[in-house]
């Protein structure tokens, strides 16, 4: 949804929990074509379901290295072969 307001210069959403009315979304970035997005990763399935989207990985760091490690290999395998859902795709850049 994100991009979408971006680049809109009015946007709605109708969906199954809710509903954006036509709405003007300000500011619009000056980044093109925008700004990196990131996605907060408190599963252990989240890393792999935003890496398939294209966004950034921010995974907690609350468990054992190997299971660290394991996310963020699973990350990296599904953002190489993303759909990204902005106009980018967030490249790995560290462990």
């Amino acid at each position: 949804m994100i991009p979408k307001m971006w680049s809109a210069e009015e946007y709605s959403y109708k969906g199954r929990f809710f509903n954006i009315p036509p709405t003007c979304v300000v500011p619009k970035p000056l980044q093109r074509p925008h700004p990196p997005m990131f996605a907060a990763c408190s599963k252990p399935e989240d890393a792999e379901t935003v890496g398939r989207l294209g966004v950034g990985a921010l995974n907690l760091a609350m468990y054992r290295d190997e299971q660290l490690a394991d996310r963020v290999q699973r990350y990296r395998r599904a953002v190489a072969e993303a759909n990204p859902v902005g106009w980018l795709r967030n490249q790995p850049l560290c462990v």
